[in-house]
């Protein structure tokens, strides 16, 4: 075979193989560019969302213990009032006993129960 057709089949044949070992190189450090940024935005991504999470969380423990304390201020409120009320009924109640007490004697012809009307009641 003749040097100068070999050498005009392999000369193209070799640029050839050059440039797309070049291309290759080319794509492959925009490949590993390309993965190395998106890591690192994935690396901030997640220590942003790391941090809004701690902070959501700290706002939902302030907002619980918020509520914590609302709830025992209503509770302790509620219980002042059922106290007041409790009070209030108590001495309704006496005073009632009193005015009965003195309707009683008043009346002084309350007949007292007769055994038959103790046995209905029953």
């Amino acid at each position: 075979m003749d040097p100068a057709a070999l050498a005009a089949v392999l000369g193209p044949v070799l640029a050839l193989v050059a440039a797309n070992m070049r291309q290759q190189h080319k794509h492959s450090i925009q490949t590993r560019n390309l993965i190395t940024q998106t890591s690192r935005e994935n690396r901030e991504a997640i220590d942003q969302l790391r941090r809004d999470s701690h902070q959501a969380i700290e706002k939902n423990r302030e907002a619980i213990d918020q509520l914590r304390r609302d709830s025992h201020q209503a509770i302790e409120k509620n219980r002042e009032l059922i106290d007041k009320n409790h009070r209030e009924t108590t001495t309704g109640l006496g005073e009632v006993r009193e005015r009965l007490a003195h309707m009683e004697g008043y009346l002084k012809r309350w007949p007292p129960p007769t055994p038959d009307d103790d046995a209905k009641a029953a």
